[in-house]
């Protein structure tokens, strides 16, 4: 799944608070899922690249999961500050990550999960996700294969052919790379631009609402919390350009709000919590030109630092009762 804007920012893969999920990335994402369960106070956060990426990187930005994490520890606190992410992540692959919380006996008593309505234009399941309870949870083991739970046999194939053969070492970054460029055809002769409106796609969007819906009743169930919040989107707060048309998004925003009841769930709208100045730009998308264009997903360290300033704030607010 392409997605140039988080190529043009600056990935987080892993660290002590913050894993990309991947096949590639198990060990980090183990230690996420161990800390949740040793430690009754954690928060997840679940997301896409906004959570994973920094816009216009410089030394020192960290995301705003670390942020939050290392200003909560500077306070004492005992609150452990958690966050997995996938590039253009679906709330469809949120539920799988949910059910395998579910099959690991990890009963987290927060998960924050962020609904961007661009991302409910995908439908479908990556690869990363096939049998992701065996290739996570300490206790099970893989399906496929005892000896080796976290390989497939095509991954085992495509490692020894990479290592025999130097002239596919490079096989994922050329894929990659043909995906962009394609992705970049598709806007030239479409004349598709960051400030074209997307339009619903009804069946994946109800879909990934059903699923929204399935993980608030199911945590409702076992009396864990849900936090459900509308992301930070450039020129929510002013008369810019938005990628939507502005009746769809608050049709939008009104079922979410909706669908999140308050016994079992806390809905926020943080769409205006990140200042225009502080968004970045993104690598042209189109061969019609090589500008950089406007990124309405990621923002810059200084956005990212705001961010887990008010995150610090509704921690404060909501996890006394929760946690």
């Amino acid at each position: 799944r392409s997605d140039t804007g988080f190529r043009s920012a600056k990935s987080i893969v892993n660290n002590n608070n913050l894993c990309i999920v991947s096949t590639k990335n198990i060990d980090c994402q183990k230690k996420i899922l161990s800390e949740l369960k040793k430690n009754k106070k954690s928060i997840l956060f679940l997301g896409n690249s906004q959570m994973g990426a920094i816009n216009n990187f410089k030394s020192g930005d960290l995301s705003y999961i670390s942020l939050l994490s290392k200003n909560l520890k500077s306070k004492k606190s005992t609150i452990s500050i958690k966050g997995l992410w996938l590039p253009n992540a679906n709330i469809k692959e949120f539920e799988i990550i949910n059910q395998t919380l579910d099959k690991c006996d990890i009963n987290t008593k927060l998960i924050m999960i962020p609904v961007f309505l661009d991302d409910t234009r995908i439908n479908d399941i990556r690869d990363e996700l096939d049998n992701y309870p065996s290739l996570i949870c300490q206790k099970e083991k893989s399906i496929n294969s005892v000896n080796s739970p976290n390989l497939s046999n095509i991954e085992k194939l495509n490692d020894s052919i990479k290592n025999r053969f130097k002239i596919f070492k490079d096989l994922d970054g050329l894929n990659e790379k043909f995906r962009i460029d394609i992705y970049k055809i598709r806007n030239y002769f479409f004349n598709i631009k960051p400030t074209t409106i997307r339009n619903i796609r009804k069946t994946s969007y109800e879909d990934n609402i059903n699923s929204l819906s399935n993980i608030i009743k199911v945590r409702g169930n076992k009396e864990l919390k849900t936090l459900v919040y509308i992301p930070p989107l450039l020129n929510s707060n002013n008369d810019g350009p938005i990628p939507y048309k502005k009746i769809d998004y608050i049709n939008f925003k009104k079922q979410i709000s909706k669908i999140c009841k308050p016994q079992n769930c806390i809905y926020l709208n943080l769409e205006n919590e990140v200042p225009t100045n502080l968004w970045g730009l993104k690598m042209s998308t189109n061969f019609r030109t090589q500008k950089e264009e406007l990124d309405f997903m990621h923002f810059t360290g200084q956005g990212h630092k705001i961010f887990a300033d008010k995150f610090s704030e509704i921690i404060k607010k909501y996890a006394k009762d929760i946690l």
